[in-house]
């Protein structure tokens, strides 16, 4: 072989080592793990149209193992990786589906894990829920957001049942500091909330906002003026009524100026034969609303049990006072009745000598009129009951 020929043989061999060199070496085939790819869902209007929605958190994640020459692993980024999905064709339930992947030529893929996710398919549903608001930001101890409109104030939310389920309300979180007392109006974010206040995720509203009018108004303290209706069941009477003398209300200065009381619905008595606890309903003047410590406003009411006696009065045994100096009175109502009413162990030694009843007459009664009965005693009694109220009486002068 000449020296020429054995020259370029062994360039070609230099040549073939050098490449195997670098291919192994500089840019050797190497293994890569991307983690928490996402994987979309393909399909889904298949599953609405067939009155369905995927259940939980759609938000799945795999990993995937590539495989490639390191100068080409090197340029792969999670935007060069589709990892998706399809439920075509699936039904109500929880299902296996594959997770199908693209990666850029010329790397490959080795695993994906998991290969199948489990999805939970239910009973597309859409229900309309209350919008609340949530209010942030209010610095200020004398001030609260009131006059709060809402627009709208219920909004469809649609989606898997038990996620719809979940959703207690809307929430519009609200800031503060963006409201005027002369009114302020905002558009805010609505958020589906739970239960345990924590937001509601994978369910569609029908409005991804509301409009929020509000003012911004001043707190004052009033009196609290309490009133009953109704009888306690027979045999009860009331011990004692649990409410706050005074509340907290909230409103335009101007209008708060000259209020220093307000007043409850009457607290309904009939029939009580227990302690109970009623909330009580307070009666505002326009403008006006209650502070939010005192939204709601609870009644506890003591009730004790009771004995009564009944003691028969003739005319005669009612005592006249006040009759004008030459003339004389006659008692018309032939009797009266009086119903005494206290705890047991007191009523025991009640008589009927324990009281007398009288009327009392001023100058000017001096012809037929009534009168009104006055009970004076001197036992320790919850409560007297006279009928009749009035007695007829006729007054004349002396001859």
């Amino acid at each position: 072989m000449s020296n020429s020929t054995f020259n370029k043989v062994l360039s070609v061999v230099i040549a073939l080592l050098l490449w195997v060199y670098v291919i192994g070496e500089v840019n050797p085939t190497t293994q890569h793990t991307l983690t928490s790819v996402p994987v979309s869902l393909l399909n889904m209007e298949t599953l609405t149209s067939r009155g369905l929605a995927v259940a939980g958190n759609s938000e799945y994640t795999v990993d995937i193992v590539v495989e490639g020459q390191r100068a080409d692993m090197s340029k792969l980024t999670m935007d060069d990786v589709v990892a998706t999905a399809d439920l075509f064709g699936f039904g109500k339930g929880q299902s296996y589906i594959e997770v199908s992947v693209k990666i850029p030529d010329p790397l490959k893929k080795v695993e994906v894990r998991p290969a199948r996710i489990p999805v939970n398919i239910e009973e597309l549903v859409a229900v309309s829920k209350p919008v609340r608001v949530a209010v942030n930001g209010l610095e200020s101890e004398g001030q609260e957001v009131g006059n709060i409109k809402l627009k709208p104030n219920q909004i469809e939310v649609s989606g898997a049942k038990s996620q719809v389920d979940s959703v207690e309300y809307i929430q519009a979180t609200l800031d503060a500091t963006k409201i005027l007392e002369n009114g302020s109006t905002l558009q805010v974010t609505a958020v589906p909330i739970d239960s345990s206040e924590a937001p509601v995720r994978n369910v569609r509203l029908s409005s991804e906002y509301v409009e929020v009018s509000a003012k911004l108004y001043k707190l004052k303290d009033v009196n609290l003026k309490v009133e009953t209706t109704g009888d306690l069941a027979e045999g009860y009477e009331v011990s004692s009524v649990d409410l706050p003398s005074s509340i907290k209300i909230k409103g335009a200065r101007s209008t708060l100026r000259n209020i220093s009381e307000v007043s409850i619905e009457p607290i309904n008595l009939t029939d009580i034969s227990s302690n109970t606890t009623q909330t009580v309903k307070v009666q505002l003047p326009d403008g006006v609303e209650l502070a939010n410590t005192n939204k709601y406003i609870e009644a506890r009411i003591f009730v004790r049990e009771v004995v009564s006696k009944e003691f028969i009065y003739d005319a005669d045994e009612v005592q006249i006072e006040g009759l004008p100096e030459g003339y004389h009175a006659t008692i018309q109502t032939p009797e009266v009745k009086i119903k005494v009413i206290g705890e047991e162990t007191l009523m025991e030694s009640v008589e009927k000598q324990d009281f007398t009843l009288s009327i009392q007459l001023d100058d000017a009664d001096v012809s037929t009129a009534s009168a009104k009965v006055i009970v004076n005693h001197t036992k320790t009694v919850s409560r007297i009951v006279v009928t009749p109220e009035q007695l007829n009486i006729m007054v004349n002068e002396e001859s």
